[in-house]
């Protein structure tokens, strides 16, 4: 969409790669990966869209951004 950035991240790497003792490390590898980023909370109130998910097969991020940021929050950054 015009003035949005989106990107799709796919990694053949899911939960059916795991041994017995492993069970659920893809899904919070997924997690801390995802949601663990320091840069991510610049993303919240600028109207981004962020999902990620783990399957058998697979492990897909996906991001929905604006390319530029609401002037509310690049003043908010000019403070800091």
């Amino acid at each position: 969409p015009k003035q949005r950035f989106e990107a799709h991240l796919e990694m053949r790497v899911g939960s059916l790669m795991e041994e017995d003792d492993e069970q659920g490390v893809a899904h919070i590898v997924e997690h801390v990966s995802f949601l663990g980023s320091r840069k991510r909370g610049e993303l919240y109130n600028s109207g981004s869209e962020s999902n990620a998910l783990t399957d058998f097969h697979h492990t897909v991020y996906h991001l929905n951004c604006p390319t530029t940021m609401p002037k509310q929050q690049q003043q908010q950054q000019q403070q800091q």
